[in-house]
């Protein structure tokens, strides 16, 4: 989520681009070829580049919004409403679209790169009522987590497309909660398995996951090529969506997918994939285990 903001309500994926590098170019051409308007395109990345540069700060560009009644209205609010495009909301964020999957491009945070120094945090966003597929209400437990498996199946086509668009040191999407604050959250006083000092979110596995042929170590490539999907325990009443995947994207990095179902994060979910996925590739699992 952007860090200024905070509780965004919607699943993203952090592309650790190099803060020096041709990614403003690159973004105008990948929205160009999604059929956006040049004007709009110019306009949003011109607010990129600010927030890039630390000179846009969500928090001051939508405070004073306020409810019907007068009440205020937080700054996260009119974000929050642009993401799900409803009709009364403003053109806080425009929206633009890839096979029918609603998503915004945001900078994640000024300064904030993850443990990934020179580089600039480039976050896909798609809110949460999209991935739920709010639609599919009324029918089968087995049709709503198929159609929930297709937007998966979609969220994880952009996060590969904008890979090979923007060719990152690293990539990321938890898939069910925000890592916008996942550091920060990891101290000995809220977990169990706290980050240690110097901890990067490169560390960890995650439910999607990109490298660029610089961070494939020779041990690194030889777990990606014989990864498999866990030993998974009776099915939950939420299904997980779990299908582990290692492709190589045309950049010669390596795609992870690990899920289909996203948005939702299921009791005992992590344990069920991400910690033993972790042991697999020799990571850190991002179950962090939340202290009561």
């Amino acid at each position: 989520m952007p860090l200024d903001l905070g509780a965004v309500n919607a699943v993203n994926a952090v592309l650790f681009v190099p803060n020096q590098g041709p990614w403003r170019a690159r973004a105008a051409s990948w929205l160009t070829g999604l059929d956006a308007e040049p004007d709009a395109i110019d306009a949003w990345l011109d607010i990129l580049g600010r927030r890039a540069a630390g000179a846009h700060d969500w928090r001051d560009e939508l405070a004073g919004a306020t409810f019907p009644d007068g009440r205020a209205m937080p700054p996260v609010r009119p974000y929050n409403d642009a993401l799900q495009q409803l009709e009364s909301a403003d053109a806080v964020v425009p929206m633009w679209s890839r096979d029918a999957l609603p998503f915004a491009l945001d900078v994640w945070g000024p300064g904030e790169r993850g443990g990934e120094p020179e580089t600039l945090g480039l976050e896909l966003l798609v809110h949460r009522t999209v991935l739920e597929d709010s639609s599919a209400v009324g029918t089968s437990p087995d049709a709503r987590a198929e159609r929930r498996a297709v937007i998966g199946d979609a969220f994880a086509a952009l996060m590969a497309e904008a890979c090979e668009v923007f060719e990152p040191v690293f990539a990321l999407a938890d898939g069910m909660q925000p890592v916008s604050d996942f550091l920060a959250r990891a101290t000995p006083e809220r977990v169990r398995h706290p980050a240690p000092g110097g901890a990067r979110l490169a560390d960890y596995a995650w439910a999607l996951a990109y490298w660029s042929p610089a961070r494939l170590d020779e041990d690194l490539a030889a777990r990606l090529a014989r990864v498999e999907t866990p030993p998974l325990p009776r099915a939950p009443l939420v299904p997980d969506g779990v299908d582990v995947s290692v492709r190589t994207l045309a950049t010669g990095g390596a795609f992870l997918r690990a899920r289909r179902i996203l948005g939702t994060e299921t009791r005992g979910s992590r344990a069920r994939l991400e910690t033993p996925l972790a042991h697999q590739l020799g990571l850190r699992s991002n179950h962090l285990f939340y202290k009561r």
